[in-house]
């Protein structure tokens, strides 16, 4: 469960990536304003996507862990995945904001087939 708690508490550096970026780019004035009609480019944009993308996977990972706890199935695998996803989520964010091709996508399919392969145990008889 710690790598669980570990993400969700990840989402909280995703979340004030994107908002220092967001106001520095547009300013405080727009930032604490409704937003309608902000539009934001380069790396403030990046970060948005990313931690609109950190909450996406954290949902299909949160359902695997806690499919894994409750049916007793953990184990030490389980937890080797459950770690390895955490470490891609870390490195997803400077990946995505670095804009080397291919990188983000590397990182992403790393922590996509971690958590694939936990759902799988998690539905195995």
């Amino acid at each position: 469960m710690t790598p669980l708690a570990l993400s969700a508490l990840l989402w909280t550096v995703y979340l004030a990536t994107f908002a220092g970026l967001a106001t520095a780019q547009v300013g405080m004035s727009k930032t604490l304003g409704p937003r309608d009609d902000m539009r934001l480019h380069g790396l403030a944009a990046r970060a948005d996507r990313a931690q609109r993308n950190h909450l996406d996977s954290l949902i299909l990972f949160t359902a695997a862990t806690v499919a894994l706890y409750l049916a007793d199935r953990t184990s030490g695998l389980t937890a080797n995945l459950g770690w390895i996803y955490l470490a891609a989520r870390v490195a997803y964010l400077p990946a995505y904001l670095s804009g080397i091709p291919g990188l983000r996508s590397l990182v992403w399919g790393v922590g996509f087939v971690a958590t694939l392969l936990l759902l799988v145990l998690a539905v195995l008889p």
